[in-house]
């Protein structure tokens, strides 16, 4: 793991000119005027056979008089509405650079962290789950989890199309060894967004000096993996088979494996079982993104019960004419009647549209099976950061909401742009939101998303009460972990990072 930052592309997304933001622009040309490297992307690398440039500091110039033309005008999302095209940029190399070969690093975006910490909760679950298997279902600490993580090989990830992604890989292949002496495979393979990746590599590098929520997060996972009855259950069926099985402990919070919503899958022999879905900060449960008209004919057919095919024919092809469409969309069909449905205090009035939202947030935070209907329901673990009071909490969302909604007063309102709907419910003189749904355009995949994420109300009632078993250590060659060792003190678990 110590060289893993200097052998792999450890990368970003280049940087889009319809998704600066004031401060990355800024950053960029403070660069420039500096004559510091600036990082590429990893295409850019190997064309021009170097990882960064110096660019020619009259470029600073160039750039700090397109942003003075946009008079500070923003687009939504906050980021700058420049008039004109962005030149290439020379190098003082005699290069010329496009924008969106520049890499978004850390530096453009000003932070000398630069981590998603939910991208870190699905990363941690990933390792401790793969660390209690290959302990034989053994209860495990910080200083196991750490040891795998130390031994896990990064790699960039490569597109059907051949195209060098944003994202990394860490990947492990060990022994189960069994009380009997069997021995079986564990393949192990973690997949996340690059900038977390490298971020969470560093960290395991220098653990004495993890931030308490990164520290909270993966203690959290620890206590998760050690009270898993699925992984108990996964190792005692390994255990009594006699033939050598292959288990895949396989975390994905990237893309979308056959439409599953489980973030974190074990399987044996080719058999699924879904784990979890990680959750660490607000829950997006679903999307509806790109090009296709019919996903977002779902989308509100699912949530809303709104039929939206008389605004098919305004559709068009680019994202500004999805973002016009779907600006219609609520406007006038979904603010209007989820705020209609929800106007006063009559729960009566509100249960058709309850029926309609309970079904749509079941969907998408579940697997549905397309022929049948059956929903699969999936645990949705969301940890906690804090690393004075570690833990999760365990949330189904599933029959029962529907049936805690019809006792619950709602309030729907529009969002701040306009695009969208936020639905919040009164308990105990408390407004607290169920969930918000809307339509925007990401600049990083240059694609138009309509989401939904769950907020406190919708985890505070589908909370479940977890089987915590009492776990009892099986014997290891590791000695117990003492006091003093446990993740986060410097003297035992490695030395301070360097800033």
């Amino acid at each position: 793991m110590r060289n893993l930052i200097d052998i792999i592309q450890l990368a970003e997304a280049g940087l889009k000119p319809k998704g600066l933001k004031p401060d990355y622009i800024n950053n960029l040309i403070s660069m420039i005027r500096q004559k510091k490297s600036v990082l590429l992307i990893p295409k850019t690398q190997e064309k021009l056979g170097k990882e960064s440039v110096i660019f020619d500091p009259s470029m600073a110039d160039i750039l700090q008089a397109m942003v003075d033309d946009t008079q500070g005008k923003t687009i939504p999302g906050g980021y700058l509405d420049f008039k004109d095209k962005f030149p290439a940029l020379l190098t003082k190399d005699g290069d010329r650079i496009s924008i969106n070969s520049i890499e978004k690093s850390s530096e453009i975006k000003g932070k000398d962290l630069d981590y998603n910490i939910g991208d870190i909760g699905e990363i941690a679950l990933g390792v401790a789950a793969g660390t209690r298997f290959l302990k034989s279902a053994a209860e495990i600490n910080a200083r196991d989890f750490v040891k795998l993580a130390t031994k896990l090989t990064a790699s960039t990830v490569i597109s059907s199309k051949g195209k060098t992604l944003s994202s990394l890989e860490l990947s492990y292949t060990g022994k189960l060894v069994h009380s009997t002496g069997k021995q079986d495979n564990v393949v192990i393979s973690i997949l996340g967004p690059g900038r977390s990746i490298k971020e969470f590599v560093t960290f395991m590098q220098y653990p004495g000096d993890v931030p308490d929520d990164v520290k909270g997060t993966i203690l959290s996972a620890i206590q998760y993996a050690n009270e898993s009855r699925k992984i108990e259950a996964g190792v005692e069926q390994t255990a009594m088979n006699p033939e050598v099985n292959t288990i895949e402990i396989t975390c994905d919070g990237v893309s979308d494996q056959k439409g599953t919503k489980a973030d974190l899958v074990m399987t044996i022999d080719g058999q699924r079982i879904n784990l979890l879905s990680a959750k660490t900060g607000p829950s997006q449960l679903g999307q509806a993104s790109g090009h296709q008209w019919a996903k977002q004919q779902l989308f509100f057919q699912t949530v809303f019960g709104v039929d939206i095919s008389p605004y098919a024919k305004f559709w068009g092809t680019t994202n500004e004419q999805h973002l016009a469409t779907l600006q219609q969309v609520w406007t006038r069909m979904i603010i209007p009647k989820v705020s209609q449905l929800t106007g006063g205090n009559s729960v009566q009035k509100e249960k058709d549209l309850v029926r309609f939202i309970s079904n749509g947030l079941i969907r998408y935070s579940n697997n549905v099976d397309a022929t049948t209907g059956q929903v699969e329901t999936i645990d949705v673990v969301k940890l906690i950061t804090n690393p004075g009071g570690p833990g999760y909490d365990l949330l189904r969302i599933d029959s029962r909401l529907t049936d805690a909604l019809e006792k619950t007063d709602l309030v729907g309102e529009q969002t701040k742009n306009g695009s969208g709907i936020q639905v919040s419910g009164n308990v105990n003189g408390k407004k607290l939101l169920l969930f918000k749904a809307r339509s925007y355009f990401s600049p990083a995949g240059d694609v138009v998303r309509t989401i939904i994420e769950g907020g406190p109300l919708l985890d505070q009632l589908a909370v479940v009460t977890p089987d915590r078993p009492t776990v009892q250590a099986q014997p290891t060659a590791v000695p117990p972990i003492r006091e003093e060792e446990k993740l986060g003190t410097k003297a035992a678990l490695g030395r301070d990072r360097q800033r």
